[in-house]
């Protein structure tokens, strides 16, 4: 939804407006520091730097650069100065709108590797690693390709409060829209098959855990995503005459579920893996100071599938 109003003076938004941008600075503090812990997991220990870890650390600093996009809404309210020219906001946001695309492909990427390693173990085993990364970084990047091509083909001149997703103008917000919502239902259809599978197999112990693990983590991020969907879809359908406040509100409404999502996933990684949960351990103490640096675990372990 694209706002635009010339003279905000005169313009008085609803006071729950604040306190979404309280709730999106919150999401952005939480978030980028848990999400940035995640993704050094992976540097930390040697048996988070399988191909689907990696992935997840990739995935985790996406988010980072999702979430670092909300530093400008939160300026723009504290200093008053809402509006900004959409030429602008495209480049102070084109990191974020990386994040925030590729967070959503990464989630596919994770959910492939997880089909390729619970049909084919054998040749998951024998794969390159770096080819492999290789050939999900390739997909991910069509991916963003084509939501730039989108954004920057249907761009003109206008004035919005500087968000990831305001900057999609005329069709390429459709556009946006439905193919980010067709990232989501892939995501969607590939975890069920993944664990349609996990419960029809016979993977025991600590195989079984990581998968369930990783199930329960990746649905938890497709749940943010699907959220965020549904929720515009109930506003727009029951909302029929959006004025310039009702818009801002409307948009900050939207990016809830997924935000929620992005804050959590920490939370959601330390209580269902064990691996993750101890490397989590060994970084809180030591930032509360209770060991002196954070070590490197050499421990050499076969890649996990």
């Amino acid at each position: 939804i694209i706002v635009q109003a010339r003279n905000l003076m005169v313009v008085e938004l609803y006071p729950i407006t604040y306190w979404l941008v309280a709730f999106f600075g919150t999401a952005f503090l939480i978030g980028f520091g848990t999400n940035a812990a995640v993704a050094f997991a992976s540097y930390q220990d040697l048996r988070l730097r399988n191909s689907c870890n990696i992935l997840i650390a990739l995935a985790s600093l996406a988010d980072c650069l999702h979430l670092s996009g909300h530093i400008v809404l939160i300026y723009a309210f504290a200093t008053g100065n809402l509006l900004m020219s959409v030429q602008t906001c495209v480049w102070i946001e084109f990191l974020p709108t990386i994040g925030q695309n590729s967070g959503c492909a990464f989630t596919v990427a994770i959910g492939i590797d997880r089909l390729f390693a619970c049909f084919s173990p054998v040749s998951y085993g024998a794969k390159n690693p770096r080819v492999y990364i290789g050939c999900h970084l390739a997909g991910v990047s069509l991916y963003l390709g084509y939501h730039f091509y989108n954004l920057f083909s249907n761009l003109f001149p206008t004035e919005l409060i500087c968000m990831v997703p305001s900057n999609y103008l005329g069709e390429a917000k459709g556009n946006w829209w439905n193919v980010s919502l067709g990232c989501c239902v892939l995501a969607v259809i590939i975890y069920a098959i993944v664990g349609v599978r996990i419960k029809t197999s016979n993977m025991r112990g600590q195989e079984m855990r990581l998968f369930k693990s990783l199930l329960v983590i990746l649905a938890t991020v497709i749940c943010g995503y699907v959220g965020t969907f549904a929720t515009a879809n109930i506003l727009v359908a029951k909302i029929k005459e959006i004025d310039f406040k009702m818009g801002i509100l409307m948009d900050l409404i939207i990016g809830i579920p997924v935000n929620i999502s992005l804050a959590t996933n920490y939370l959601v990684y330390y209580s269902t893996s064990s691996d993750y949960r101890r490397v989590f351990r060994r970084q809180i103490a030591f930032l509360t100071g209770r060991n002196m640096e954070v070590r490197r675990v050499q421990v050499s372990t076969t890649a996990a599938s």
